[in-house]
């Protein structure tokens, strides 16, 4: 078999890219994935040159070479913007994360008339956000189009906003991304290397001011544009009864293809996968790893791996965690302390099973909805026998010390956490004010967490090892807050730290040993687009699903959004551009397997026509075995590979 990925390349793109690296070309990305991808790809260029078997480099001098430039575009213009205020070209200014940016955007809607009737202004902003840097990747200037804003009440709204947003910013030392890359189409770019080819590559329809950024650095002659593709030699259209079984039909597809062929390269594309990550999560594992499920132990998903990621705040460590710091905040729902009495990354799970029972106990027994914390170090101490004789009351009442005290770590820390967190408050009433910077709110979150015993006892396993180390690290870049917030209340510090881990996507990585199989790569749209495989499959390409409705922007004015094309705008604009993505798709493997469900809805359906028409087109170009009308009544026999597992779907 081919030791490295060059032999999946179009010759063509493969004689493209070596004269790009000839040339010492600067290669683009639109994301960091590709990146990756077309860095392996072309470290297999360079091994080949020299003629090297990959992993078996008995020259050193054969293995060295200079590496080329490759960069995702948002880093690469990142480093302009840093570049440029060094040399003195524009005042220094920090780039805002995205999580930072929609900060000011809250504090600008607080400053519109309209605030007051916001729902959620938390998704009001968000929106906000999201529509002005469609503007700004436009080039759209607002001030242009004042009188198309004003012609309706969100989209005047939205002009005001982005006024008191503009402000906010300016009299600030920080900008919003799409800013800086606006901002380097204005300075000289007298220094730098304009001489150098550029190369964008697996850019399917870049922005307006992705294009003219490149094209200011570069000049439009010395720019290049590179598709990966293969020589696909087959293509199958594989109608199922419904999503579920379309999962089920590619997880088994894709194990048996491994299991033929451990280095392959192999894909299964799931345009909504964000939305449906659990269900596919399942039916990967039944197919992989079935003794997971069945056993219900942490599994080890050494045969696939998922670009969908979930919030950080969401994965297992981490939400105990943010539900201890959530405690000294505010008084918890009684929902929320029985979740957090029952996890094991408090305490220890099994020496304090019988206080945890206890207090559990105790707090039905209290009759409350809610408890603070303080309220929980009481109930420690509660005789079991007393009665109830008033919610209030037994919470607060104070046992003396007896044989049914609690002395065990859980409990001690308990009421190490409450007795800290009260002296904390004096301590601050009487010298400070009860506000602090993000950063000096940490080493009480710590504190706190430390009182509770968190992560708990026992060893975590990679997964909840990996979920701590990405804790860790947002706990290190919530100080850059400070200067963006400024001082904050406990609480406003324990929802913003909670929200900044939501902000953050948790992957779980996976590691490819020597000589284990490729992980099969299960992707949304967009990760897909740009790289190649041996095998891929496309779900969900059916009539009713692709291309995808338009969804206009609810606070840009739709002629705005008519007039410069702008995403999701139009039914001809998304047209094309599932257009695009489907010539890449079904160019991305020699192996092409499309399924689609047979009804949506309840409303029977068959195979995109956009998807029909360029298969169609591909199979008169080129030598491909088309195969339509393959409807899967064989999945029946591929399920019972999995018939351990199916009872647990029943239960």
């Amino acid at each position: 078999m081919p030791n490295n990925i060059i032999s999946l390349l179009d010759s063509d793109v493969a004689t493209q890219l070596e004269n790009a690296l000839d040339r010492g070309a600067l290669f683009l990305t639109p994301n960091t994935r590709l990146a990756a991808y077309l860095r392996e790809l072309l470290d297999d260029i360079m091994l080949e040159r020299r003629g090297v078997v990959k992993d078996v480099v008995k020259d050193v001098a054969k293995g060295v070479w200079q590496s080329p430039e490759l960069i995702p575009f948002d880093a690469w213009t990142t480093a302009q913007w840093t570049a440029a205020i060094l040399s003195g070209k524009t005042a220094p200014r920090l780039i805002l994360t995205a999580g930072q940016d929609v900060l000011y955007w809250e504090r600008a809607l607080e400053q519109s008339p309209i605030a007051q009737t916001l729902m959620s202004p938390a998704a009001a902003a968000a929106q906000a956000q999201q529509g002005y840097q469609l503007l700004k990747q436009g080039l759209v200037d607002v001030d242009q189009h004042a009188f198309e804003f004003n012609s309706a009440v969100d989209s005047r709204a939205f002009y005001d906003w982005i006024k008191h947003y503009e402000a906010l910013l300016e009299g600030s030392e920080h900008i919003a991304l799409v800013d800086a890359q606006s901002q380097l189409l204005s300075l000289d770019n007298a220094h730098s290397d304009a001489d150098r080819p550029v190369v964008m590559v697996g850019f399917q329809s870049p922005t307006p001011l992705q294009q003219a950024i490149v094209e200011h650095y570069a000049g439009s002659n010395n720019i290049e544009s590179i598709h990966l593709n293969v020589g696909c030699k087959s293509i199958q259209f594989n109608g199922c009864n419904d999503f579920d079984q379309e999962v089920k039909a590619a997880a088994y597809w894709s194990k048996q293809l491994q299991d033929k062929n451990p280095a392959a390269r192999i894909a299964v594309v799931i345009q909504n996968l964000a939305q449906n990550r659990m269900l596919v999560e399942r039916r990967f594992l039944e197919a992989f790893e079935p003794s997971s499920i069945k056993t219900a132990m942490p599994f080890l998903q050494t045969g696939f791996n998922m670009s969908a990621g979930i919030p950080l705040s969401e994965s297992s460590v981490v939400k105990v965690g943010l539900s201890v710091i959530d405690a000294i905040s505010r008084p918890l729902p009684i929902e929320q302390w029985l979740a957090l009495l029952s996890s094991p990354y408090i305490g220890d799970d099994q020496s304090d099973v019988l206080v945890r029972r206890n207090l559990i106990n105790k707090m039905h027994d209290a009759g409350e909805r809610e408890y603070t914390l303080s309220q929980i170090s009481r109930l420690l101490n509660w005789r079991s026998g007393n009665k109830k004789t008033s919610q209030t009351d037994a919470v607060n009442k104070q046992a003396a010390s007896d044989s049914t005290a609690l002395n065990d770590d859980l409990a001690s820390g308990i009421e190490a956490a409450a007795q800290y967190f009260i002296s904390w408050q004096s301590g601050r009433g009487k010298n400070q004010s009860k506000q602090a910077l993000a950063s000096q709110w940490l080493p009480v979150f710590r504190k706190i967490l430390s009182f509770f015993l968190w992560p708990g006892s026992r060893t975590l396993n990679s997964d909840e090892y990996q979920q701590l180390t990405r804790f860790e690290s947002q706990c290190e870049s919530f100080s850059s807050f400070d200067a963006v917030v400024g001082e904050i209340s406990l609480s406003k510090a324990a929802q913003l730290f909670s929200r900044h881990c939501q902000q953050q996507v948790f992957h779980r990585e996976t590691v490819h040993l020597p000589g284990a199989p490729k992980h099969v790569q299960v992707l949304g749209g967009l990760e897909a687009s740009g790289q190649t495989f041996d095998h891929i499959w496309l779900m969900g390409m059916s009539e009713r699903q692709w291309p995808a409705m338009p969804q206009a922007h609810p606070l840009i004015p739709r002629a705005l959004q008519l007039e410069y094309s702008m995403p999701s705008s139009s039914v001809d604009r998304e047209f094309e551009y599932a257009k695009q993505l489907t010539i890449g798709y079904l160019s991305s493997a020699s192996e092409v397997v499309v399924s689609y469900p047979l009804s949506v809805d309840d409303i029977a359906c068959e195979i995109s026509p956009l998807v029909d028409g360029l298969a169609n087109n591909l199979a008169q170009d080129v030598d491909v075995d088309f195969i339509r009308d393959a409807h899967l009544q064989e999945i029946d026999a591929t399920s019972s590979m999995s018939k351990d597992t199916t009872d647990l779907d029943t239960t």
